[in-house]
């Protein structure tokens, strides 16, 4: 705790001043902020330089607000680290299912009978394990053309969740 020693001015006012406590000099050594104090004492001119610093329950409070600010710059890191990374997997499945659809339609229209060899299976793509199923509908037929549907599900597994693409297509076959 800080003294405060009165001195009088030749002017005759009196004038409280603090003496540095013991906090002040220990943290002196970490922030040097110099102010100058003058006083006349027994009709003399005295310059003092009192070095002014922090307390430690100062420092401390200036941690926890900064490691606070720090956690909520990593979280918010993470985050959009994880939302970009199922961004990246989403499109990736959407073009691999876009392909898929497509050699169905090619391979149901160059066949002279509706095949569909495999209806599930998995793929990788730069190590991410998708799962898909491939199922399929006869929805009219008539005596020159079929009418199908066609319902891809493509699936992967995001952290804890299991995200899923569904996509469906109407592809006719001529006999």
């Amino acid at each position: 705790m800080a003294k405060k020693v009165k001195t009088i001015l030749p002017t005759g006012n009196n004038r409280e001043t603090r003496t540095p406590s013991f906090f002040n000099f220990h943290f002196s050594f970490l922030f040097r902020h110099k102010k100058g104090v003058s006083y006349y004492r027994k009709s003399l001119l005295y310059n003092v330089s009192v070095y002014s610093s922090f307390t430690l329950i100062e420092v401390m409070v200036a941690a926890v607000i900064l490691i606070t600010g720090v956690l909520f710059l990593y979280r918010g890191f993470f985050s959009s680290l994880n939302i970009s990374s199922y961004a990246k997997h989403y499109v990736y499945a959407l073009i691999w299912s876009d392909n898929k659809m497509e050699n169905v339609e090619k391979d149901l229209k160059s066949f002279k009978m509706p095949i569909f060899p495999k209806t599930s299976g998995v793929f990788r793509i730069h190590n991410k394990k998708f799962l898909w199923n491939l199922t399929y509908s006869l929805l009219a037929a008539t005596e020159n053309v079929d009418m199908y549907e066609v319902n891809l599900k493509v699936g992967w597994k995001e952290g804890k969740r299991n995200i899923k693409v569904e996509k469906s297509t109407y592809i006719y076959y001529r006999k």
